[in-house]
């Protein structure tokens, strides 16, 4: 396994931990911007061992928080302009 592929595993493992971690604080819902892929990472409805939804958003797509269903961002006003 090469250094990117070591570094994306630990990073992988890390963000793993820290949902079932963070949802057990039961934050309703939590984005993540993942930047390098130009996608927003959803996790809702926390559960023991993380969320039971999680959902991978593209420019184009858009989503609603939980507490304002009515309030609706876009994916680009998330992640800002293509660079």
């Amino acid at each position: 396994m090469g250094i990117t592929s070591r570094r994306a595993a630990k990073n992988w493992t890390m963000l793993s931990e820290g949902r079932a971690t963070w949802a057990s604080t039961s934050p309703k819902n939590s984005w993540i911007e993942d930047l390098k892929k130009e996608q927003l990472l959803v996790y809702r409805n926390p559960a023991e061992k993380g969320y039971t939804v999680s959902l991978a958003l593209q420019r184009g797509e858009s989503i609603s928080p939980l507490a304002f269903p009515d309030v609706t961002f876009t994916v680009e006003e998330l992640l800002g302009e293509t660079s």
